[in-house]
């Protein structure tokens, strides 16, 4: 089974802040207010978590071998003698999926009381519904070859490092989130701080993008009117997609 993040229901849903649903599995964006009410550091750490690509996480490792992001989260979960990686991890994914999630001897996740599980089979295609939800985007691979993996690897240990499995989750900037907020708010025609608050993050940057998108294409014109070069000026409509 595919996901089809290219049909239109797929971004309709996006949009409209409504729970995609894939394996059977719905999974719901979550809304501002959860995630203030959550922990805004949290939630983002866990973000950073499942955006982690191939060559972050042999980084972190410190190897040289390629590993998957589910292999990864399972080698945290089972090295987690203070239980504070699992405990954090299933209380923010049982958030999204809006049900008891535990994680089972057998290696998988078990969604509630059904027979609906999270496995190497179809995680990969519930974080990317995660990601898609929080408008996040794909990071780049830095290193291709393993002749240039090896030469990392060689720089790496003529470093100090801090030993551990969880240094390799990072976090992202708290208060990006909160600055896109206070700029919406401040020049949305309608949304204000409180009404923000339950919109969803896709939604959030969405407006966001779309009100720099309007004030980019009205720029453009009035350079065009002030004698500008149209070769010049990048003029787009603010109605078309998303240039990123």
């Amino acid at each position: 089974m595919e996901l089809n993040r290219e049909h239109i229901d797929y971004y309709s849903k996006l949009l409209f802040g409504k729970p995609i649903t894939f394996d059977g599995i719905d999974v719901y964006p979550l809304k501002i207010r959860e995630v203030m009410e959550y922990s805004l550091d949290t939630y983002n750490k866990f973000l950073s978590l499942i955006s982690l690509n191939r060559t972050e996480i042999m980084e972190s490792l410190n190897i040289v071998q390629e590993v998957p992001l589910y292999q990864f989260i399972i080698l945290n979960i089972v090295n987690d003698t203070s239980n504070e990686f699992i405990d954090w991890f299933l209380k923010t994914l049982s958030m999204i999926l809006k049900d008891d999630v535990l994680f089972t001897t057998d290696g998988y996740f078990l969604i509630g009381e059904s027979n609906k599980k999270i496995d190497e089979n179809n995680f990969e295609q519930i974080v990317q519904i995660i990601k898609d939800q929080n408008f996040m985007k794909e990071k780049k691979e830095t290193i291709t070859t393993k002749k240039e993996r090896d030469y990392k690897e060689m720089v790496k240990k003529a470093r100090e490092r801090h030993k551990g499995y969880l240094k390799a989750l990072g976090k992202l900037s708290d208060t990006d989130l909160l600055d896109l907020m206070s700029s919406l708010s401040a020049k949305h025609p309608s949304i204000n701080l409180l009404q923000i608050q339950d919109l969803t993050i896709y939604q959030l940057i969405d407006q966001y993008k779309r009100l720099n998108m309007i004030d980019d294409y009205f720029i453009a014109i009035d350079s065009l009117f002030a004698g500008a070069d149209k070769k010049s000026v990048d003029l787009i409509h603010w109605s078309k997609k998303f240039q990123d």
